[in-house]
């Protein structure tokens, strides 16, 4: 027992009254070493040290009242790391790891995106941005609004001194008049302007003009033959294009003003003209005309017109007309005759109701022979000189 050093020793409730302060104690029961610091307590001090064989399988004989040696600890804590993996995904979704005893986990940097570290810091920061490269970009605000976010165009919108073409060219074309350069937001009048325009041929059956649809006030195009035969009516007849008068539904009046532009051909028996006055640029009538422009010399020709002696309870007619039944025709004023002249050979009745031949007056009368030469003959005259 000379190489022995004993310690008193207890079994589980420690200290006994035997002990003093300052004195060891060994606890039997739960392998630990305690100090006593007086006689009712003490301080655990000490434990049993396992060997590396007891901590290989993750600690598995280590408690509370065991102690481990540093390889052991550092054996484990090797196989520990060896074993663990840093797991991660990337916006929620997908699955990665990273080895711990390994690997190591690099922050990549992108288009836009720098990526630096110092000591144990990441820095991410964004890029300027530029023509060649994406990035943090800020906006005028002379042009533009910023709110949560998001960009927008301004109310006012961008300056024309921000913009490279800040105007257009409006070109009146065919047909039209005015236009010019225009500034954004600005404005530019086009006319109508038919002087512009180029005379046509009208095919009516194939040409077209614009229209204003009442239905649905658009701009359509109607051909001019469908027009015209819209325009035809009670009395008129299209056809193709072609606008005629119907000889089985007469046009009875006209209201207002009419002008005819060109020839105006009537055929008929009776042409009535109830006008105050009427005035004809031709400077010699033509009457008798028949097909062929004259007729044969059996139509007495000439003018007449009724009156009125007394106040119009009776009309009487006079005139001068050329008489077809006497030799080559004989010009003859009458007045006085009660019948309205009719027409043909004899057209005046010499013989009716109140026929008198009618006076002249005049300046002077000139005489010609028929063959226009000599002297014309005066015959059944009683000449009145006069008073003197």
């Amino acid at each position: 027992m000379a190489n022995s050093i004993r310690f008193k020793r207890g079994g589980g409730s420690l200290p006994g009254s035997y002990v003093g302060s300052g004195e060891p104690i060994w606890d039997q029961t739960n392998k630990k070493f305690h100090v006593a610091t007086n006689t009712t307590t003490v301080k655990w001090v000490g434990a049993e040290i396992l060997p590396q064989a007891s901590l290989d399988n993750s600690f598995s004989e280590a408690s509370d009242t065991t102690l481990a040696t540093s390889a052991a600890i550092k054996d484990y804590v090797d196989t520990q790391v060896t074993a663990q993996d840093l797991d991660f995904t990337i916006d929620g979704s997908g699955s990665y790891a990273v080895d711990l005893d390994s690997q190591a986990l690099n922050v990549a940097s992108g288009e836009g995106i720098d990526v630096t570290a110092s000591s144990q810091t990441i820095t991410i920061a964004a890029e300027d941005a530029s023509t060649t490269n994406k990035g943090v970009a800020s906006f005028s605000g002379d042009n533009f609004a910023a709110s949560s976010g998001a960009i927008t165009i301004k109310d006012g919108g961008v300056a024309n001194a921000e913009l490279v073409n800040s105007s257009l060219t409006v070109t009146a074309g065919n047909g039209l008049s005015g236009g010019g350069s225009i500034s954004l937001g600005g404005s530019a009048s086009l006319a109508l302007d038919l002087n512009e325009l180029s005379a046509a041929v009208v095919a009516v059956g194939a040409d077209f003009v614009p229209i204003i649809d009442a239905t649905d006030n658009s701009t359509k195009k109607e051909s001019i033959a469908d027009i015209m035969t819209a325009a035809a009516g009670s009395g008129i007849t299209a056809t193709n294009g072609v606008l005629a008068l119907d000889a089985n539904s007469p046009i009875t009046g006209v209201t207002g003003n009419f002008t005819v532009t060109g020839n105006l051909v009537v055929s008929g028996d009776t042409v009535t003209n109830n006008v105050a006055t009427v005035q004809s640029e031709d400077g010699l009538m033509q009457l008798g005309y028949k097909a062929g422009g004259y007729s044969s010399d059996d139509v007495d020709i000439g003018l007449y017109g009724a009156y009125s002696d007394d106040s119009g309870s009776s009309v009487e007619y006079a005139g001068i007309y050329r008489d077809a039944s006497v030799g080559d025709g004989v010009w003859t004023f009458f007045d006085s005759l009660t019948a309205a002249p009719g027409s043909g050979t004899n057209a005046v009745n010499v013989s009716g109701s109140g026929f008198n031949y009618a006076a002249i007056k005049c300046a002077d009368i000139t005489g010609v022979d028929d063959d226009g030469t000599g002297n014309a003959e005066l015959s059944g005259f009683n000449i009145d000189g006069g008073t003197y």
